[in-house]
Protein backbone atom coordinates (compact mmCIF):
# COMPACT_ATOMS: atom_id res chain seq x y z
CA UNK A 1 0.00 0.00 0.00
CA UNK A 2 1.21 3.47 -0.89
CA UNK A 3 3.55 2.15 -3.61
CA UNK A 4 2.80 2.74 -7.25
CA UNK A 5 3.06 -0.96 -8.23
CA UNK A 6 1.02 -3.84 -9.69
CA UNK A 7 0.50 -7.29 -8.00
CA UNK A 8 2.41 -10.22 -9.49
CA UNK A 9 2.46 -14.14 -9.06
CA UNK A 10 5.22 -16.79 -8.73
CA UNK A 11 4.65 -20.64 -8.90
CA UNK A 12 6.73 -23.09 -6.74
CA UNK A 13 6.68 -26.63 -8.08
CA UNK A 14 6.80 -29.48 -5.44
CA UNK A 15 7.74 -32.75 -7.12
CA UNK A 16 6.39 -36.07 -5.61
CA UNK A 17 9.24 -38.39 -4.62
CA UNK A 18 9.83 -41.32 -6.95
CA UNK A 19 10.00 -44.84 -5.46
CA UNK A 20 12.91 -46.82 -6.89
CA UNK A 21 11.77 -50.06 -8.58
CA UNK A 22 13.88 -53.26 -8.80
CA UNK A 23 13.42 -56.71 -10.31
CA UNK A 24 12.74 -59.30 -7.57
CA UNK A 25 15.54 -61.78 -6.84
CA UNK A 26 14.48 -65.43 -6.95
CA UNK A 27 14.92 -67.45 -3.73
CA UNK A 28 18.30 -69.13 -3.41
CA UNK A 29 19.63 -72.14 -1.53
CA UNK A 30 21.82 -71.60 1.51
CA UNK A 31 25.38 -70.97 0.31
CA UNK A 32 24.49 -70.14 -3.30
CA UNK A 33 26.43 -67.17 -4.73
CA UNK A 34 24.47 -63.89 -4.80
CA UNK A 35 25.08 -61.32 -7.57
CA UNK A 36 25.55 -57.73 -6.42
CA UNK A 37 22.34 -55.74 -6.32
CA UNK A 38 22.04 -53.00 -9.00
CA UNK A 39 22.90 -49.47 -7.86
CA UNK A 40 20.51 -47.96 -10.41
CA UNK A 41 16.85 -48.81 -10.19
CA UNK A 42 14.70 -49.85 -13.12
CA UNK A 43 13.36 -46.26 -13.13
CA UNK A 44 16.88 -44.73 -13.20
CA UNK A 45 17.38 -43.79 -9.59
CA UNK A 46 20.90 -44.29 -8.29
CA UNK A 47 21.82 -45.15 -4.73
CA UNK A 48 23.32 -47.75 -2.36
CA UNK A 49 22.24 -50.95 -0.50
CA UNK A 50 22.55 -52.02 3.11
CA UNK A 51 23.37 -54.38 4.76
CA UNK A 52 25.97 -56.43 2.91
CA UNK A 53 24.70 -59.45 0.97
CA UNK A 54 24.21 -62.63 3.05
CA UNK A 55 23.71 -65.96 1.25
CA UNK A 56 23.08 -67.94 4.48
CA UNK A 57 19.76 -66.52 5.64
CA UNK A 58 16.73 -64.62 4.38
CA UNK A 59 17.47 -60.86 4.57
CA UNK A 60 15.67 -57.59 3.75
CA UNK A 61 17.99 -55.02 2.09
CA UNK A 62 17.35 -51.21 2.06
CA UNK A 63 18.11 -49.02 -1.02
CA UNK A 64 18.99 -45.37 -0.18
CA UNK A 65 18.79 -42.99 -3.20
CA UNK A 66 21.77 -40.69 -3.94
CA UNK A 67 21.59 -37.43 -2.02
CA UNK A 68 19.76 -34.72 -3.96
CA UNK A 69 17.47 -37.07 -5.86
CA UNK A 70 13.79 -36.72 -5.27
CA UNK A 71 13.23 -40.36 -4.42
CA UNK A 72 12.09 -42.57 -1.54
CA UNK A 73 14.08 -45.37 0.02
CA UNK A 74 12.93 -48.91 -0.83
CA UNK A 75 13.53 -52.51 0.35
CA UNK A 76 14.14 -55.83 -1.35
CA UNK A 77 13.91 -59.20 0.43
CA UNK A 78 16.00 -62.13 -0.76
CA UNK A 79 14.75 -65.49 0.50
CA UNK A 80 17.49 -67.99 1.41
CA UNK A 81 16.11 -71.54 1.72
CA UNK A 82 17.82 -73.97 4.08
CA UNK A 83 19.03 -77.19 2.50
CA UNK A 84 16.95 -80.36 3.02
CA UNK A 85 18.68 -83.42 4.43
CA UNK A 86 17.58 -86.45 2.36
CA UNK A 87 16.39 -89.34 4.57
CA UNK A 88 16.48 -93.04 3.73
CA UNK A 89 15.40 -96.27 5.43
CA UNK A 90 18.40 -98.09 6.86
CA UNK A 91 19.48 -101.35 5.26
CA UNK A 92 19.80 -104.40 7.52
CA UNK A 93 23.24 -105.98 7.81
CA UNK A 94 23.92 -108.78 5.34
CA UNK A 95 26.32 -111.70 5.28
CA UNK A 96 29.30 -111.67 2.93
CA UNK A 97 28.01 -112.40 -0.58
CA UNK A 98 24.39 -111.76 0.41
CA UNK A 99 21.97 -110.10 -2.02
CA UNK A 100 21.75 -106.28 -2.01
CA UNK A 101 18.86 -104.41 -3.63
CA UNK A 102 19.64 -101.18 -5.53
CA UNK A 103 19.44 -98.11 -3.30
CA UNK A 104 16.47 -95.78 -3.98
CA UNK A 105 17.18 -92.68 -6.09
CA UNK A 106 14.41 -90.72 -4.37
CA UNK A 107 14.65 -90.11 -0.63
CA UNK A 108 11.82 -90.63 1.84
CA UNK A 109 11.33 -86.82 1.77
CA UNK A 110 11.26 -86.63 -2.07
CA UNK A 111 14.82 -85.54 -2.88
CA UNK A 112 16.16 -87.16 -6.08
CA UNK A 113 19.79 -87.97 -6.74
CA UNK A 114 22.43 -90.62 -7.27
CA UNK A 115 24.60 -92.93 -5.13
CA UNK A 116 28.29 -93.71 -5.17
CA UNK A 117 30.28 -95.92 -5.10
CA UNK A 118 28.65 -99.00 -6.64
CA UNK A 119 27.13 -101.55 -4.25
CA UNK A 120 29.59 -103.98 -2.64
CA UNK A 121 28.26 -107.14 -0.93
CA UNK A 122 31.69 -108.29 0.29
CA UNK A 123 32.65 -105.45 2.67
CA UNK A 124 31.02 -102.88 4.91
CA UNK A 125 30.73 -99.70 2.81
CA UNK A 126 29.50 -96.11 3.29
CA UNK A 127 27.59 -94.81 0.25
CA UNK A 128 27.11 -91.11 -0.59
CA UNK A 129 23.88 -89.71 -2.02
CA UNK A 130 24.31 -86.59 -4.19
CA UNK A 131 21.09 -84.65 -4.88
CA UNK A 132 20.23 -83.77 -8.46
CA UNK A 133 21.35 -80.22 -9.39
CA UNK A 134 18.80 -77.48 -8.77
CA UNK A 135 17.44 -78.97 -5.55
CA UNK A 136 18.13 -77.25 -2.28
CA UNK A 137 19.40 -80.35 -0.54
CA UNK A 138 22.53 -81.64 1.17
CA UNK A 139 24.32 -84.81 0.27
CA UNK A 140 24.02 -87.66 2.81
CA UNK A 141 25.52 -91.06 3.52
CA UNK A 142 24.24 -94.57 4.25
CA UNK A 143 26.36 -97.40 5.64
CA UNK A 144 25.56 -101.03 4.83
CA UNK A 145 27.22 -103.52 7.17
CA UNK A 146 28.52 -106.73 5.62
CA UNK A 147 29.24 -109.30 8.32
CA UNK A 148 31.91 -111.90 7.77
CA UNK A 149 30.57 -113.98 10.75
CA UNK A 150 26.80 -114.60 11.09
CA UNK A 151 25.17 -113.54 14.37
CA UNK A 152 24.40 -116.40 16.74
CA UNK A 153 20.91 -115.85 18.24
CA UNK A 154 20.94 -116.03 22.05
CA UNK A 155 18.09 -117.04 24.37
CA UNK A 156 17.44 -117.38 28.10
CA UNK A 157 17.72 -121.02 29.13
CA UNK A 158 14.56 -122.87 30.19
CA UNK A 159 14.60 -124.53 33.61
CA UNK A 160 14.13 -128.29 33.81
CA UNK A 161 10.54 -129.43 34.40
CA UNK A 162 8.69 -132.61 35.25
CA UNK A 163 7.32 -134.71 32.43
CA UNK A 164 3.78 -133.50 31.65
CA UNK A 165 4.34 -129.92 32.84
CA UNK A 166 2.88 -127.29 30.48
CA UNK A 167 5.66 -125.53 28.53
CA UNK A 168 5.44 -121.84 27.54
CA UNK A 169 5.97 -121.00 23.87
CA UNK A 170 9.58 -120.21 22.98
CA UNK A 171 10.29 -116.57 21.98
CA UNK A 172 10.46 -115.84 18.24
CA UNK A 173 12.89 -112.93 18.76
CA UNK A 174 16.28 -113.62 20.32
CA UNK A 175 17.90 -111.54 23.05
CA UNK A 176 20.10 -109.97 20.34
CA UNK A 177 17.09 -109.15 18.11
CA UNK A 178 17.21 -111.98 15.58
CA UNK A 179 13.72 -113.11 14.50
CA UNK A 180 12.87 -116.64 13.43
CA UNK A 181 10.99 -119.83 14.24
CA UNK A 182 11.48 -123.06 16.25
CA UNK A 183 11.25 -126.73 15.42
CA UNK A 184 10.09 -129.31 16.34
CA UNK A 185 6.90 -128.48 18.24
CA UNK A 186 7.19 -128.38 22.04
CA UNK A 187 7.11 -131.83 23.67
CA UNK A 188 6.53 -132.05 27.44
CA UNK A 189 7.02 -135.83 27.54
CA UNK A 190 10.79 -136.02 27.04
CA UNK A 191 14.01 -133.98 26.97
CA UNK A 192 14.24 -132.34 23.53
CA UNK A 193 16.68 -130.08 21.69
CA UNK A 194 14.89 -127.39 19.66
CA UNK A 195 16.38 -125.58 16.64
CA UNK A 196 15.87 -121.85 15.98
CA UNK A 197 15.97 -120.92 12.28
CA UNK A 198 16.40 -117.15 11.59
CA UNK A 199 14.00 -115.45 9.20
CA UNK A 200 15.48 -115.12 5.70
CA UNK A 201 17.45 -111.93 5.02
CA UNK A 202 19.20 -111.76 8.38
CA UNK A 203 22.91 -112.51 8.73
CA UNK A 204 22.36 -115.04 11.51
CA UNK A 205 23.03 -118.71 12.10
CA UNK A 206 20.78 -121.37 13.55
CA UNK A 207 20.72 -121.80 17.32
CA UNK A 208 19.61 -124.62 19.60
CA UNK A 209 17.99 -124.85 23.02
CA UNK A 210 17.54 -128.00 25.08
CA UNK A 211 14.63 -128.31 27.51
CA UNK A 212 15.11 -131.04 30.08
CA UNK A 213 11.99 -132.97 31.07
CA UNK A 214 12.70 -134.97 34.24
CA UNK A 215 10.92 -138.26 34.79
CA UNK A 216 8.68 -138.56 37.84
CA UNK A 217 10.41 -140.89 40.33
CA UNK A 218 8.74 -143.98 41.72
CA UNK A 219 8.58 -143.80 45.53
CA UNK A 220 8.09 -147.58 45.68
CA UNK A 221 5.84 -149.72 47.87
CA UNK A 222 5.87 -149.16 51.63
CA UNK A 223 5.84 -151.92 54.25
CA UNK A 224 5.85 -151.74 58.07
CA UNK A 225 7.18 -154.33 60.49
CA UNK A 226 6.92 -154.07 64.24
CA UNK A 227 4.33 -153.46 66.96
CA UNK A 228 2.01 -150.49 66.33
CA UNK A 229 1.23 -149.56 69.89
CA UNK A 230 1.77 -146.48 71.99
CA UNK A 231 5.33 -146.52 73.35
CA UNK A 232 6.51 -149.12 70.82
CA UNK A 233 8.61 -148.83 67.66
CA UNK A 234 8.35 -150.22 64.14
CA UNK A 235 10.37 -150.11 60.93
CA UNK A 236 9.02 -148.77 57.65
CA UNK A 237 10.73 -149.47 54.32
CA UNK A 238 10.25 -148.69 50.64
CA UNK A 239 11.10 -150.93 47.71
CA UNK A 240 13.30 -148.09 46.34
CA UNK A 241 16.18 -146.31 48.05
CA UNK A 242 17.21 -142.66 48.28
CA UNK A 243 14.02 -141.09 49.62
CA UNK A 244 13.20 -139.02 52.71
CA UNK A 245 10.85 -140.07 55.53
CA UNK A 246 8.51 -137.62 57.29
CA UNK A 247 5.66 -137.88 59.79
CA UNK A 248 2.53 -135.83 59.37
CA UNK A 249 2.18 -135.43 63.16
CA UNK A 250 5.25 -135.89 65.37
CA UNK A 251 3.04 -135.69 68.44
CA UNK A 252 1.58 -139.07 67.42
CA UNK A 253 4.54 -140.74 65.67
CA UNK A 254 8.06 -139.77 64.70
CA UNK A 255 10.24 -141.30 62.00
CA UNK A 256 13.99 -140.98 61.47
CA UNK A 257 16.08 -141.04 58.29
CA UNK A 258 16.41 -144.82 58.41
CA UNK A 259 12.64 -145.39 58.67
CA UNK A 260 12.46 -146.21 62.39
CA UNK A 261 9.02 -145.14 63.71
CA UNK A 262 8.46 -144.29 67.36
CA UNK A 263 4.80 -144.37 68.41
CA UNK A 264 4.40 -141.44 70.81
CA UNK A 265 0.67 -141.42 71.55
CA UNK A 266 -2.67 -142.80 70.42
CA UNK A 267 -4.07 -141.40 67.18
CA UNK A 268 -3.83 -141.56 63.42
CA UNK A 269 -1.12 -140.03 61.25
CA UNK A 270 0.61 -140.50 57.90
CA UNK A 271 4.19 -141.58 57.36
CA UNK A 272 5.35 -140.22 53.98
CA UNK A 273 8.25 -141.25 51.77
CA UNK A 274 9.43 -138.58 49.26
CA UNK A 275 11.61 -139.48 46.28
CA UNK A 276 13.20 -136.69 44.20
CA UNK A 277 14.59 -136.74 40.66
CA UNK A 278 16.08 -133.31 39.82
CA UNK A 279 12.99 -131.10 39.44
CA UNK A 280 10.43 -133.82 40.20
CA UNK A 281 9.27 -135.21 43.54
CA UNK A 282 6.72 -137.94 44.19
CA UNK A 283 5.48 -139.43 47.46
CA UNK A 284 3.95 -142.55 48.95
CA UNK A 285 2.20 -142.62 52.32
CA UNK A 286 1.02 -145.06 54.93
CA UNK A 287 -1.79 -144.17 57.30
CA UNK A 288 -1.14 -145.55 60.76
CA UNK A 289 -3.56 -145.74 63.67
CA UNK A 290 -1.82 -146.12 67.03
CA UNK A 291 -3.68 -147.62 69.96
CA UNK A 292 -2.78 -148.42 73.54
CA UNK A 293 -1.73 -152.10 73.64
CA UNK A 294 -2.56 -154.17 76.71
CA UNK A 295 0.26 -155.84 78.61
CA UNK A 296 -0.24 -159.11 80.47
CA UNK A 297 -1.27 -157.46 83.73
CA UNK A 298 -3.79 -155.26 81.90
CA UNK A 299 -5.16 -158.26 80.01
CA UNK A 300 -5.74 -160.04 83.30
CA UNK A 301 -7.27 -156.93 84.85
CA UNK A 302 -9.76 -156.59 81.99
CA UNK A 303 -10.26 -160.37 81.92
CA UNK A 304 -9.09 -160.57 78.27
CA UNK A 305 -7.61 -163.83 76.98
CA UNK A 306 -6.47 -164.32 73.34
CA UNK A 307 -5.27 -167.79 72.31
CA UNK A 308 -3.63 -169.57 70.67
CA UNK A 309 -1.03 -166.88 69.89
CA UNK A 310 0.62 -167.47 67.41
CA UNK A 311 -2.12 -169.15 65.34
CA UNK A 312 -2.62 -170.31 61.78
CA UNK A 313 -6.43 -170.25 61.57
CA UNK A 314 -8.64 -169.31 64.54
CA UNK A 315 -8.15 -167.03 67.51
CA UNK A 316 -10.23 -167.42 70.65
CA UNK A 317 -11.09 -164.15 72.30
CA UNK A 318 -12.34 -164.48 75.87
CA UNK A 319 -13.63 -161.15 77.16
CA UNK A 320 -16.61 -159.93 79.08
CA UNK A 321 -19.08 -158.63 76.50
CA UNK A 322 -20.29 -155.97 78.87
CA UNK A 323 -16.81 -154.38 78.77
CA UNK A 324 -15.99 -154.48 75.02
CA UNK A 325 -18.63 -154.43 72.29
CA UNK A 326 -16.62 -154.61 69.03
CA UNK A 327 -13.23 -155.71 67.72
CA UNK A 328 -11.15 -154.64 64.68
CA UNK A 329 -8.37 -156.68 63.07
CA UNK A 330 -5.58 -154.33 61.90
CA UNK A 331 -2.57 -154.92 59.65
CA UNK A 332 0.94 -153.68 60.68
CA UNK A 333 0.23 -150.28 59.10
CA UNK A 334 -2.89 -149.80 61.23
CA UNK A 335 -5.34 -150.49 58.39
CA UNK A 336 -8.61 -152.12 59.51
CA UNK A 337 -8.92 -155.46 57.70
CA UNK A 338 -12.27 -156.49 59.13
CA UNK A 339 -14.49 -155.88 62.18
CA UNK A 340 -17.20 -157.67 64.13
CA UNK A 341 -19.45 -157.14 67.12
CA UNK A 342 -18.65 -158.89 70.42
CA UNK A 343 -21.89 -160.54 71.43
CA UNK A 344 -20.61 -163.14 73.87
CA UNK A 345 -17.79 -163.69 76.28
CA UNK A 346 -16.21 -166.22 73.92
CA UNK A 347 -15.60 -164.99 70.36
CA UNK A 348 -13.88 -167.02 67.62
CA UNK A 349 -11.97 -164.93 65.07
CA UNK A 350 -11.02 -166.63 61.78
CA UNK A 351 -7.63 -165.30 60.57
CA UNK A 352 -6.78 -168.13 58.17
CA UNK A 353 -6.98 -165.80 55.14
CA UNK A 354 -4.39 -163.42 56.55
CA UNK A 355 -0.79 -163.52 55.33
CA UNK A 356 1.92 -164.55 57.76
CA UNK A 357 2.90 -161.63 59.99
CA UNK A 358 2.13 -159.56 63.06
CA UNK A 359 -1.38 -158.10 63.51
CA UNK A 360 -3.46 -156.30 66.13
CA UNK A 361 -6.84 -156.96 67.65
CA UNK A 362 -8.38 -153.64 68.70
CA UNK A 363 -11.13 -153.88 71.32
CA UNK A 364 -13.66 -151.02 71.51
CA UNK A 365 -15.89 -150.37 74.54
CA UNK A 366 -19.25 -148.62 74.80
CA UNK A 367 -17.58 -145.22 75.07
CA UNK A 368 -15.54 -145.89 71.93
CA UNK A 369 -12.37 -146.22 73.99
CA UNK A 370 -10.04 -148.86 72.55
CA UNK A 371 -7.31 -151.26 73.67
CA UNK A 372 -5.12 -153.28 71.29
CA UNK A 373 -3.62 -156.76 71.56
CA UNK A 374 -0.87 -158.05 69.26
CA UNK A 375 -1.05 -161.54 67.73
CA UNK A 376 1.09 -163.48 65.29
CA UNK A 377 -0.33 -165.25 62.22
CA UNK A 378 1.71 -168.32 61.21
Amino acid sequence: SGQCANTATMTITVNTKTTPAFTAVAPICNGTTLSALPTTSNNSITGTWLPALDNTQTTTYTFTPTLGLCANTNTLTITVNQKTNPTFTSVSPICTGGSLNALPTTSNNSVTGTWSPTLNNTATTTYTFTPTAGQCANSTTLTISVNTTPTLPTFTSVAASCVGTTLSALPTTSLNNVTGSWSPVLDNTKTTTYTFTPTAGQCASNASLTIQMDSIPNPGMLTITGVICQGKTASIKSTVNGGVWTSNDNAIATVDASGLIAFVSEGTTNITYSKTNNSCTSTASKTITIGKCLNLSELKENKVILYPNPTSDNLNLLVESNIFVRYDVLDPAGKVLFSNQITSDNTVINVSELATGIYLIRLIDNENYSESIQFVKN
